[in-house]
């Protein structure tokens, strides 16, 4: 039997005058998140000197995580963007069991979701095409 795992680590800068702030923004997120007797929200995340640490022991939800870090930007008028990417991970080298993707928050904006073996076949099409691309 094979274990699979989705993870991620990020941190998310918040300014020093908002750290208490946001550490309410986490407590609040977790305790909804969790309201439906879950022990597990989807993710960890830890107060760390210069933000949020959001990641995962053996794997996370990203839409989870998407949740949080979309309240920290919103709630704390964060400028910029705000990236968590993930990997998908397996105990035994099956077959398409692996990969990865990310989002990015801004504020005020919807998030963008990737998903690497997607964006990687478009590309592909792309440039089969006969089309430019930029492939950053």
């Amino acid at each position: 039997m094979a274990d699979n795992y989705c993870e991620s680590s990020s941190l998310i800068n918040i300014p020093k005058d908002k750290m208490d702030e946001a550490a309410k923004i986490v407590e609040r997120i977790e305790n909804e998140l969790g309201k439906n007797g879950e022990e597990w929200v989807g993710f960890a995340a830890e107060m760390v000197e210069n933000g949020v640490w959001i990641y995962s022991d053996e794997t996370i939800n990203p839409e989870r995580a998407e949740a949080l870090v979309r309240e920290l930007v919103e709630e704390l008028d964060l400028p910029g963007v705000y990236v968590c990417s993930w990997s998908y991970t397996c105990s035994k080298p099956r077959i398409d069991e692996f990969g990865g993707g990310a989002f990015a928050v801004k504020k005020g904006k919807d998030t963008i979701w990737v998903d690497a073996a997607t964006r990687a076949r478009g590309l592909a099409n792309l440039v089969q095409s006969g089309e430019e691309t930029n492939h950053e």
